[in-house]
């Protein structure tokens, strides 16, 4: 992060975050701010972007940003390179930029594939804004064991990228994330992070409608799995 370019990173992250991930990035030699009410979440985004004007830093959008959408993308190919007869992919999504970026790689590589986006119960505004087809924000969200995609807005570019290329979106509870971490764990010895969870959550539920036989992978942040389904 701060290390290998020997760019000084500043990362503003809200209220409740992990520890663990606080502690982490700050190992990396970042400087990390703590502070701000992910409910009100426009008001966070304002003072990170005021804090940028003031240290005259370059702002980074965590998920509305070309690049960081491009960057995830490569995922994507990655999975094409690995998989080319890949069927289904399923992402999880927060404010969008991983699920946009895999999903325009995808389709316009091959069109064919059916990409699923998945967030958490009550605490998804890409479910919301996606089925609306406009930007919705928000509010009150319920807690939720998949932080990391626990998000009240999603971006310009990642709903118009998402609305253009992903099949479908749609949400899963903790207790499926909780069900997905038990057999992950039980079944592949491997400790996956709630947030990622969440897209394999989706399948072992029956949540997704897709044919018999399908190749399907599902991305789990440091985790890509793929089976066959025999449904």
């Amino acid at each position: 992060m701060a290390g290998c370019p020997g760019i000084h990173a500043v990362i503003m992250v809200p209220d409740g975050i992990a520890e663990a991930k606080i502690n982490a990035a700050r190992s990396y030699g970042a400087e990390v701010i703590v502070g701000g009410d992910l409910n009100r979440v426009e008001e966070m985004m304002e003072k990170a972007f005021a804090l940028a004007a003031e240290k005259n830093l370059a702002p980074v959008h965590p998920f509305d940003d070309p690049l960081i959408i491009a960057g995830q993308g490569t995922i994507g190919l990655e999975i094409l390179e690995d998989l080319p007869d890949v069927d289904v992919v399923v992402v999880p999504v927060g404010g969008g930029g991983l699920l946009s970026g895999v999903a325009t790689a995808l389709k316009l590589s091959k069109p064919s594939v059916t990409v699923f986006g998945i967030g958490p119960k009550g605490a998804s505004s890409m479910d919301r804004s996606f089925r609306e087809k406009k930007l919705v924000t928000l509010s009150d969200m319920p807690e939720t064991i998949s932080d990391g995609i626990r998000t009240p807005l999603v971006g310009e570019n990642t709903l118009q990228q998402t609305l253009e290329y992903v099949d479908d979106v749609t949400t899963v509870s903790d207790d499926d994330i909780i069900d997905a971490i038990r057999l992950v764990w039980s079944r592949l010895k491997l400790v996956v992070e709630p947030a990622g969870a969440a897209s394999f959550a989706a399948v072992n539920s029956g949540r997704l409608a897709f044919p018999d036989d399908s190749r399907v992978v599902w991305y789990a942040f440091s985790v890509v799995a793929t089976w066959t389904s025999t449904r």
